[in-house]
């Protein structure tokens, strides 16, 4: 009849697997001494192969960004082109961790102080159609909200379980604000209706690391939803997603930084052609017989 045989395994993080075979035929000594060769294997196998991934989504993250500081090098890059680029990285995370939805948040300093808006999304089509004109978080709003406020990275493999238990949620994430239910503690990048080819992806996982150089956060990027097994975000996942923020802050940092000195330059700027407007009329008036006294002491005071 069926035979099954399960062997251990240790992951160098000290996480726990299983190695299992199913089968016709009876187990034999010499099927379980193999399965016990392969399973010994695995733990390097997958460490190795987490970290050629993460080389190389590191890799295709850092060269999309440096496409962005090509395309303007000397000027902040204008927003709608900043968020095509941003998008970009949020596809190719999307794509490396099978995730229905990668997300980037930044604070809109200008417009809208400690409100962090949606500017990229891997979901293009909705991107252009709902999100970007509404999509909003603050600090302790839902477990995002939470990454903002503390700036620590946080993992969910079930949401749902979440919602089951806010006492313990709250107990390991002090401050959350908690709604009715743990999606809608989420602002909700998928609209109302999914894409036929997610009906069997897992919607409730979650996790979300700071945008940030430093002390300073500037946003989150957070992944919602797996595709793929095991259809869930552990805390194992952080790290490559950690890198890929830095990645996104530093860009934004000197985006920033661009922004301030285009806005320095043009307050010069329009200093020198007051002053040089001034002057003019100043000369202007004075070869007039009777110069028009106020009208310069009204060019100077405003």
């Amino acid at each position: 009849g069926p035979a099954a045989l399960a062997v251990p395994i240790t992951f160098l993080d000290r996480n726990k697997g299983v190695v299992s075979i199913y089968g016709q035929r009876n187990v034999t000594s010499q099927t379980t001494a193999q399965l016990k060769q392969l399973a010994a294997l695995l733990p390097e196998l997958c460490h190795t192969i987490r970290d050629r991934q993460t080389l190389e989504l590191l890799h295709e993250c850092n060269h999309i960004l440096s496409e962005a500081d090509k395309e303007s090098p000397k000027e902040p890059l204008p927003k709608e082109r900043l968020a095509t680029f941003l998008q970009f990285v949020c596809e190719r995370v999307a794509e490396a961790f099978q995730c229905v939805d990668v997300s980037a948040f930044l604070e809109d300093d200008l417009s809208a102080p400690g409100s962090y808006l949606l500017v990229a999304s891997s979901r293009k089509a909705q991107q252009q159609q709902e999100i970007r004109p509404q999509q909003t978080i603050r600090p302790y709003e839902g477990f995002t909200g939470l990454v903002l406020a503390t700036g620590e990275s946080v993992a969910i493999p079930d949401l749902e379980q979440a919602r089951l238990s806010p006492g313990r949620i709250r107990d390991h994430f002090p401050g959350v604000r908690w709604s009715r239910t743990a999606i809608e503690s989420e602002p909700d990048t998928f609209g109302s209706m999914y894409p036929q080819e997610m009906r069997g992806a897992c919607l409730g996982t979650l996790m979300a690391v700071p945008i940030a150089t430093g002390p300073t956060v500037w946003g989150v990027l957070r992944c919602r939803g797996s595709k793929g097994p095991p259809y869930r975000f552990t805390p194992r996942d952080l790290p490559t997603i950690q890198l890929v923020a830095a990645q996104i802050g530093q860009y934004w940092t000197n985006w920033l930084s661009r922004r301030d000195m285009q806005a320095e330059n043009a307050s010069w700027r329009a200093l020198a052609l007051g002053i040089t407007s001034l002057n003019r009329l100043i000369h202007d008036e004075l070869r007039k017989p009777s110069p028009d006294r106020p009208a310069v002491y009204r060019a100077a005071l405003g």
